[in-house]
């Protein structure tokens, strides 16, 4: 039997669930060795908030190699069976929704079961509920094939957590949750062991508040499922359920700090190997601008990605006048050309351009230059100049002769 200490406050702004890894999950109704974060269901969804005695309830979530697991501890003075029961209302990347019903079971009655919202059976779920003062408590397993997407993607989730209450019959009167709605964009995210990493490391000591610029979900590393690819100006995060062991994250510090921004970050496969690839077109600044640079990083033989594309194809001058590279990308896989062409000069003459590179890329194509386009290839998993086809130097006219 469990016996809880309940303490009540009033309903405040809904947290992230925070869903631990666990190993040893046993289950027997009695959660004691879960080692997540309890919750408590404070927001009213349906019905006024009824006395504690009447009802309450926190819960937790926690994942596994098997699947999901719930625990639930919930103070009812009166269970209906079909009737009362625990909702993990969960939130599939690509904004989908999916409810599992965990009703308990009565004793002579009827049998604890797990349904998807609509009724149909969970196969292979397992819940076991036991009696505690005033209420019950349960435990559960939801099977990975019974969740959505679940065999490639396992982080970026949203969720809450609901109890539903039945008094008089089956018909639920009362239902209170962990956050106050079932919307999907309004779901507090559902946290997994390298997303409560990132939380408790990066993010909390670089101060970043604000969402990410970019969330990308892609099979970027490792096996086949899906990683997290996020950007936090000025970094770039990468994390996933099997990456780095399901405990870690990778970032890098993209350099656009001090007024430099990240325009552009997409995923697709240049290399062959069947995984997505980092594109991203980021703007540095320097004394006097900022300059464009096209950057591709893969992950070749390890869990750090490696600079495979690092090429200028931007520039903006503080005094006036700018270049801007065209850039056109064909191809998938190893087929893939990348080519570059000096594009248009907009008010920036070559007798007065005044720049040097010195970030790392490849400088820059200017309009007035040698190069009249490039074109890139992938060899050994890495981009290398293919061709290059030449121009005449546009060069500036010489000055006048000095008067007599």
């Amino acid at each position: 039997m469990i016996v809880c200490t309940w303490v009540f406050a009033a309903a405040a702004k809904p947290r992230a669930l925070r869903a631990r890894w666990e190993t040893s999950i046993q289950i027997d109704g009695v959660p004691g060795e879960f080692g997540g974060e309890w919750r408590r269901l404070t927001h009213a969804l349906k019905g006024k908030r009824p006395p504690s005695e009447d009802l309450d309830a926190r819960a937790l979530v926690a994942f596994g190699d098997k699947g999901i697991y719930l625990a639930a501890d919930v103070r009812d003075d009166k269970i209906v069976g079909g009737g009362d029961h625990v909702e993990l209302l969960l939130g599939i990347p690509g904004g989908s929704t999916q409810s599992y019903l965990l009703y308990p079971g009565v004793t002579g009655k009827s049998r604890a079961t797990v349904k998807r919202r609509g009724g149909a059976v969970v196969r292979g779920a397992k819940i076991v509920e036991a009696p505690s003062e005033g209420g019950y408590t349960l435990e559960a397993l939801i099977p990975w094939p019974a969740v959505p997407k679940s065999s490639t993607v396992r982080v970026g989730y949203r969720g809450a957590l609901f109890v539903h209450d039945a008094d008089r019959s089956r018909r639920v009167e009362r239902v209170l949750g962990t956050a106050p709605t079932r919307r999907y964009a309004k779901l507090p995210a559902i946290s997994t062991e390298p997303e409560l990493a990132l939380g408790a490391g990066l993010l909390r000591d670089r101060h970043l508040v604000r969402p990410p610029s970019h969330n990308i979900l892609a099979n970027v590393a490792g096996d086949r499922m899906r990683e997290r690819v996020l950007v936090y100006a000025p970094f770039l995060v990468v994390l996933g359920p099997h990456y780095r062991g399901g405990r870690e994250y990778f970032y890098r510090d993209l350099g656009t700090d001090h007024g430099g921004t990240i325009g552009e970050v997409r995923v697709r496969d240049v290399t062959g190997d069947r995984r997505a690839d980092i594109w991203l077109r980021k703007w540095v600044t320097f004394d006097g601008g900022k300059v464009e640079v096209l950057q591709v990083l893969s992950f070749m033989d390890g869990d750090t990605p490696e600079l495979v594309l690092d090429q200028e194809v931007g520039l903006v001058l503080d005094k006036g006048g700018s270049v801007h590279n065209d850039v056109r990308v064909r191809g998938v896989g190893r087929s893939t050309r990348v080519t570059i062409r000096p594009g248009k000069n907009n008010g920036m003459g070559a007798a007065a351009f005044r720049y040097e590179s010195n970030n790392g890329a490849k400088p820059l194509l200017l309009p007035w230059g040698t190069i009249k386009s490039r074109t890139y290839a992938v060899k050994d998993g890495r981009f290398e100049v293919l061709s290059e086809r030449r121009q005449a130097v546009d060069r500036p006219p010489p000055p006048p002769p000095p008067p007599l």
